[in-house]
C-alpha cells in the first residue's frame, strides 16, 4: 500500500512558530466585542476637516463680541455668523464697510465644509447614516426629512436651505447629494449660489435696520469682554453636560451588550 502523501499548496509559505512565540501574539477579541474600523488616509482627509471645523465652531461665538466693532472684516472671515452679517450690513449702511467686501469675504468660511459633507456622502453613504442613527435616534427623522426635501426639490433645495434661518440641516442635504451622486459641478453651483444669497439677504437686513443695528453693535462691543467670558463659560458648561450624557449612553449600551452575552 502506498503511503499517503501530504498535500502541498503552491505559492503558500508555511511558517512554524514555537510555543513561546505564540504566547507573545496579541489576544484575539472575544466574539461580539466591538472592533475599531481600519482608518485610511482618505478617511482622515474627508472627516478630519469636519471634526476640526466642528470644534472651532463650538468656541467661535466668543469671537463676536471681541471683533464686531474693532475688526468687522476679520470677523466675517473667521466667524461669518448671522449676527456678524447683520452687523456688517449696518456698517455698509453707515459707509464704514464696502459692499463688495461684505459680500465676498464671508464666502470661503461659509462654503468651506460643503465639499467635505458631499465627499462623505459619496464615500460612506448608508454606512454612516446607519451609524449616526444608532448613536442618536433623532438623526433618523433629520435624514428622512432631508431625503424628502432632496427628492422633491433637488438643486433648489440646496440653494434655499443654505440660508441659516431655514429649519432644515443643510449638511444632511449635502451628504444626501453626495450619496445620490449629484454631479459635482451642479452641487458646487447650488452651494455657492445658496451661500451668496444667504449672505446678501442678511446684509440687506442689517442695511435696512441701519442705526438700530449699529446701536446694538456698539452696546455689544462695549461689553465685549464680559460677553465673551460668559459665552465661553456657557460653551464649556454645555460641553461638559453633553459629554456626561454621551458617556452615560455608552455605559448603558455596554451594560446591555454584556447582559446579552451572558
Amino acid at each position: 500500500m502506498r503511503e499517503a502523501q501530504p498535500l502541498r499548496r503552491a505559492h503558500v509559505q508555511v511558517r512554524e512558530y514555537d510555543a513561546a512565540a505564540v504566547e507573545e501574539l496579541p489576544p484575539r477579541p472575544a466574539p461580539g466585542e466591538p472592533q475599531l474600523p481600519e482608518i485610511h488616509p482618505g478617511d482622515v482627509a474627508c472627516v478630519g476637516p469636519l471634526l476640526l471645523l466642528g470644534m472651532y465652531r463650538l468656541f467661535g461665538p466668543g469671537l463676536f463680541p471681541l471683533l464686531v466693532k474693532s475688526h468687522p472684516l476679520v470677523l466675517l472671515a473667521v466667524r461669518a455668523s448671522v449676527p456678524a452679517l447683520v452687523a456688517a450690513g449696518a456698517l455698509v449702511h453707515s459707509g464704514q464697510m464696502a459692499l463688495w467686501l461684505a459680500l465676498l469675504v464671508p464666502i470661503p468660511y461659509l462654503f468651506f465644509a460643503d465639499p467635505f459633507y458631499y465627499w462623505a456622502g459619496r464615500r460612506y453613504g448608508d454606512r454612516l447614516t446607519n451609524y449616526m442613527i444608532e448613536q442618536d435616534p433623532r438623526w433618523q427623522g433629520r435624514i428622512a426629512k432631508g431625503e424628502r426635501v432632496m427628492t422633491r426639490w433637488g438643486f433648489l433645495a440646496i440653494v434655499v436651505c443654505c440660508h441659516p434661518l431655514v429649519p432644515v440641516p443643510v449638511s444632511v442635504l449635502f451628504f444626501i447629494a453626495g450619496d445620490s451622486r449629484m454631479p459635482i459641478p451642479l452641487f458646487a453651483l447650488s452651494s455657492l449660489l445658496g451661500t451668496f444669497i444667504s449672505v446678501a439677504s442678511l446684509l440687506t437686513l442689517g442695511y435696512l435696520l441701519g442705526n438700530s443695528a449699529q446701536a446694538v453693535v456698539d452696546t455689544i462691543s462695549y461689553y465685549g469682554g464680559y460677553l465673551s467670558a460668559a459665552t465661553f463659560a456657557f460653551i464649556f458648561i454645555s460641553f461638559f453636560f453633553s459629554m456626561r450624557r454621551s458617556w452615560r449612553i455608552v455605559r448603558e449600551r455596554e451594560a446591555q451588550r454584556q447582559e446579552k452575552n451572558r
